[in-house]
């Protein structure tokens, strides 16, 4: 099947940047993953700051899928998450895919304070 979803990926120091928009289905969860892990290869550990828009969504194997691959983001260098949020429905899906995470993460519709969430993290990481 054709992958779905619209996403764009930026990698700016440790940061990575996402936005986020449309229905995913499997097919489009794993082309994300795949291009992340891609871009994301060169660095020993990076935070993730998802811009998600009220439209994001997934189906029912999107969702799957996107549970299976949240585990592999602490295996690739993530070590902490914050998503930007407006939708409730967003912030539900969100709050189910990240539930078990061992990634730190937090969901917010407030940049700046989801910001200071992931500098607080890369202090408290090269600090170690």
């Amino acid at each position: 099947m054709k992958a779905h979803g619209e996403y764009s990926i930026r990698v700016d120091g440790h940061f990575v940047y996402i936005n986020a928009s449309s229905a995913f289905n499997e097919e489009g969860v794993q082309a994300f993953f795949i291009e992340l892990f891609q871009k994301t290869e060169q660095l020993d550990y990076w935070v993730l700051f998802n811009n998600l828009a009220a439209d994001t969504g997934l189906t029912p194997e999107g969702m799957e899928q996107s549970q299976k691959m949240n585990y592999l983001l602490a295996q690739n260098g993530c070590i902490g998450i914050a998503n930007l949020i407006d939708s409730p429905m967003v912030q539900y899906l969100t709050q189910k895919i990240a539930s078990d995470s061992t990634i730190p993460w937090k969901m917010s519709n407030n940049e700046g304070e989801l910001k200071n969430f992931l500098n607080e993290i890369l202090k408290n990481h090269k600090q170690k």
